[in-house]
């Protein structure tokens, strides 16, 4: 019964530690990397288009079971 007292008074006597999140809030707003401008710019250079042709004929059963399903996962690249 006496430590049943103790942890009650030690519960009791600890400092609440709460947290409040005003400084994580304002520091989420400081960083707001949502300006377009911030961003680096594509090279047109580099720009390219891959052409893609859907297989029509797979053998892995996962692949025929998506097909039918009406998703066509095999690609195959020019």
């Amino acid at each position: 019964m006496f430590l049943l007292q103790w942890r009650c008074a030690s519960a009791l006597s600890a400092p609440l530690q709460l947290r409040h999140y005003t400084q994580s809030a304002a520091a989420a707003l400081i960083d707001d990397d949502s300006n377009p401008e911030s961003f680096p710019r594509p090279d047109p250079k580099y720009d390219q288009t891959i052409l893609v042709v859907p297989r029509l004929v797979s053998c892995k059963s996962i692949s025929t079971k998506e097909q039918k399903a009406g998703r066509v996962p095999g690609i195959m690249f020019e």
